[in-house]
This record gives C-alpha cells, sequence and structure tokens, in this order.
C-alpha cells in the first residue's frame, strides 16, 4: 500500500477506451520559481545556478504513451542568452512511482542544427499528498555533449524514518543508548526550502541562497511530545544533484516554532543535510534539549526521507 498516494500519468497510459479511440491529454508545468538550473561545463568544468528561471512544459498523450516536451529560458553558460527547444515527441513509460521520458542525440525541432540534445532523462509524479497535488519533477539533460543541466527543485516536500537515540553526558556511561524510531506517517515530514538572498546579502556573503528546514510532527523519543519545529538561514550549497548544507563545528542553530517564534528550551547543533533529486535525502544533527517537549540533554538524530510514503507491504 502506498500512504501517500502517487498519481503517476503512466497509471493512464493504457487507454480504456475501446474502439472510439478519443485521445486522453494532459499537460504538466514547471518552472519559475519552483525550480533552478545547474550548468556544467563539460569542457571547462566550471558551473554555476543560472538566474534565468527556466521553464518546462509536458504535453501528454496517455492514449498513445507518448509525450511532447518544450523548454524554455535555458541559459547554457552566464554570458549566453537564454534557448528555448521544442523537443520530438518521445514515449511516456511508467518507471516505479513516476512517468519517465529519455532520448539520446534528439534534436529540437524549433532550433537551428548546431543544437543537440545528446542525453535527455525525465521523470514526472504527480504526488497527491493531504488532499492536495504535490507534483515531483526530475530532470537532467546535455546539450552538443558539453552542457550538462541538471534542474533543482526550491522546494522539497520529503518523508520516511526519523531515528534518534540519547547522547550519554560527560558523566554518564558511553555505552550506546537505544534508538527510537518514529515513521509517522503523513504527519511526520520534511520540508525543505531554498530562500533567495537579497542582492546586499549575496553581495555581501556571496551566497546566492540559504536553507529553511520544517519539520512536521518531530519526535525523537518515544516520551517526547510531537510539534513542528523549524530551522532556517542555513548555510546552502546547489550541486548537480541537489543540495548540501553543513553549520561550522561548535556553532548553534535557533529552533523555532511554525509562527517563527524562538524555542528557548532547544538548540540544534551539527547540522548535516544532503539533499538529492535523484535519490534519498539524508538528515542529520544533534539537538540539545533542556526540557524540550519532555526532553532533557543531547539527542542525534538521523532522517532518512524520500518523496513518498513507502511501507513494508509496497510494491515498487
Amino acid at each position: 500500500m502506498l500512504s501517500l498516494l502517487a498519481l503517476v500519468a503512466a497509471a493512464s497510459l493504457t487507454s480504456c477506451l475501446g474502439e472510439d479511440k478519443v485521445e486522453e491529454k494532459g499537460t504538466a508545468t514547471y518552472g519559475g520559481a519552483s525550480c533552478l538550473n545547474h550548468v556544467t561545463d563539460l569542457q571547462t568544468g566550471e558551473a554555476f545556478v543560472s538566474n534565468t528561471p527556466p521553464s518546462y512544459k509536458f504535453d501528454f498523450n496517455f492514449t498513445e504513451a507518448t509525450a511532447d516536451i518544450e523548454m524554455s529560458n535555458i541559459q547554457l553558460a552566464q554570458n549566453f542568452s537564454a534557448l528555448s527547444f521544442i523537443l520530438p515527441t518521445m514515449k511516456a513509460e511508467a518507471d516505479y512511482y513516476y512517468t519517465k521520458m529519455q532520448g539520446t542525440d534528439l534534436v529540437p525541432t524549433n532550433a537551428a542544427s548546431q543544437y543537440v540534445v545528446s542525453k535527455f532523462l525525465a521523470r514526472y509524479s504527480n504526488r497527491v499528498w493531504n488532499g492536495n497535488f504535490y507534483p515531483v519533477y526530475q530532470i537532467a539533460y546535455t546539450i552538443n555533449n558539453r552542457y550538462s543541466v541538471s534542474v533543482i527543485p526550491t522546494q522539497l516536500l520529503l518523508f520516511g524514518t526519523t531515528t534518534a537515540y540519547r547522547v550519554p553526558g560527560k558523566d554518564e556511561e558511553t555505552t550506546e543508548t537505544p534508538r527510537y524510531s518514529y515513521r509517522g506517517g503523513e504527519k511526520n515530514y520534511y520540508t525543505l526550502q531554498l530562500v533567495t538572498n537579497s542582492i546586499e546579502d549575496a553581495t555581501a556573503t556571496g551566497a546566492t541562497h540559504t536553507l529553511a528546514m520544517r519539520i512536521g510532527n518531530a519526535q525523537f523519543a518515544e516520551t517526547m511530545t510531537q510539534t513542528d519545529i523549524v530551522v532556517d538561514k542555513l548555510p546552502v550549497s546547489i550541486t548537480a544533484d541537489g543540495f548540501v548544507s553543513k553549520t561550522e563545528e561548535g556553532t548553534t542553530v535557533t529552533v523555532k516554532n511554525y509562527a517563527g517564534t524562538e524555542v528557548t528550551t532547544a538548540k540544534i547543533a551539527d547540522m548535516r543535510i544532503r539533499a538529492s533529486v535523484s535519490m534519498a535525502t539524508l538528515v542529520e544533527f544533534d539537538i540539545v534539549c533542556d526540557g524540550f517537549q519532555g526532553l532533557t540533554g543531547t539527542y542525534h538524530v538521523t532522517a532518512n526521507i524520500d518523496n513518498f510514503i513507502i511501507d513494508e507491504n509496497t510494491d515498487k
């Protein structure tokens, strides 16, 4: 059973319309503030995050199991103008909870012959959570065997298992304490949000973004009262497969509630996040509690989280 419904377009790719041959179609769009293009020049090794918001449009023909894809505002180098490409029709295949489209040496139908999409892979899932649509896109491609582009979402909504244990204090036994694992289903979730810095902050720090993380119904011990917490203004680096964040050793991060009010009974230290588009995301940190939701002491927390809520009986 899939607790989080993944309403994938692939589920409709086999038509049940009989002989009337009425085509079932649908459109999905992705871009603007929802994603960033990370571009690597394979010849020079240089990489950058485009300031031009990309746009991707998928026109699905569920009856024919095909997709027509249009890409616009694609910047391949910082001094290049943005380009638009209309790709040849591709097959749309079921892949896990996704619809997958891929191709090699694709010549855009609207571009001059000097542009070839030498590799293309896109996966799309029309995910539903709490009655609302939260689609998932995974897009990567290479142009002219030189410019490798990966599309990085500015927000990730993730689910999985949180594991924690209490770290013994200096005067306590150093043997490892029992681990507590929490699979909170749709109530326990992680939201990772890339926040664009102001021009002043970007100029002063050299960083274009910071990272904010929300944990819904956090629980790190059986005796802890579940609560929602926020940490923000985390340092972040955008990579070709997502983004990474790590706080400096010896520093702590302020914990807030969803209203933005500081929680005075908890601090977070040694925060490490490796967010990935193509595989599971890892979140790891220490939370120092002073009566926080019934906890005292330091708890080491690890979360392996992904796009879907999967129970042990789910067919992948």
